[in-house]
């Protein structure tokens, strides 16, 4: 099996595919990211994508997968998140968290945004939260920089 271009992008195409099973969505979006109930259908949505993670990443791409299942594979590359962000009104407290967050707390933080997300009908770009936890071609680092700026072009804009 040929490594998808953007993996991001066909995971995303994956969970809103038609043909993919609406039970095992369903258990990826209900499962905390990394319980064991969740392994199997993890993988096998990774696995219909052409995604076969290194162990050490296959925390971030359980979370991925499922962020990405509770927004029906809402992914957009080449959006600004930090623009998106500011457009749903995400407060400066809550971004300043998210930039801040080491994995553990995105953990935490990721589905709440992706549940916020999905409410909102918003598509985001999900490669700067990728990066975020190590995955994809830029350093956590440069990831926050450009979630920032985004962020505070947008709402600059905004007022």
């Amino acid at each position: 099996m040929t490594a998808p271009t953007d993996p991001l992008q066909a995971l995303a195409r994956q969970i809103a595919s038609d043909r993919t099973d609406t039970g095992m969505l369903a258990r990826v979006r209900r499962c905390s990211p990394g319980a064991a109930e969740a392994m199997f259908d993890t993988q096998t949505l990774l696995h219909a994508a052409g995604i076969d993670p290194a162990p050490a990443d296959w925390p971030a791409w359980v979370l991925l997968a499922h962020c990405l299942a509770l927004v029906g594979g809402a992914h957009q590359s080449g959006l600004s998140t930090g623009e998106v962000l500011a457009e749903i009104r995400l407060t400066e407290l809550r971004m300043r968290l998210l930039v801040e967050a080491d994995n553990e707390l995105l953990r935490d933080l990721l589905p709440r945004l992706a549940r916020r997300l999905a409410a909102s009908g918003r598509r985001i770009n999900w490669w700067p939260f990728a990066n975020l936890l190590g995955l994809g071609a830029h350093p956590p680092d440069e990831a926050r920089r450009e979630l920032i700026r985004g962020y505070l072009r947008a709402s600059a804009a905004a007022h």
